[in-house]
């Protein structure tokens, strides 16, 4: 699913049928709530409510978000070289919006 996230997010077509033979699986097993744990899978969260409405799917991009942002303030009080490595360019990273 990574693989289609990060076409998705390049504006890139999406192989619908692949990410639904995914959703189908999960139907087959009774998955009745799903985790969206990585940070690519909540973009398919409007197209996996809409192929499995049965299923729960919980989008945990605020609080890798906020552990990111808990982690990066501990870090820059320690006396420790530091880096901040994205895959999103300077710009993108500016327009982003960060709950304080």
């Amino acid at each position: 699913m990574v693989k289609l996230a990060e076409d998705k997010y390049s504006g890139e077509q999406v192989d619908q049928s692949v990410l639904k033979n995914i959703v189908e699986k999960l139907i087959e097993q009774n998955v009745d709530v799903c985790v969206l744990g990585c940070t690519h899978f909540p973009w398919f969260k409007q197209e996996l409510c809409e192929l499995a409405p049965s299923i729960g799917w919980i989008d945990s991009s605020d609080a890798v978000a906020k552990q990111v942002k808990r982690v990066t303030e501990f870090v820059s009080k320690q006396d420790a070289e530091q880096g901040l490595y994205s895959t999103v360019t300077k710009k993108e990273f500016q327009l982003l919006e960060f709950e304080k």
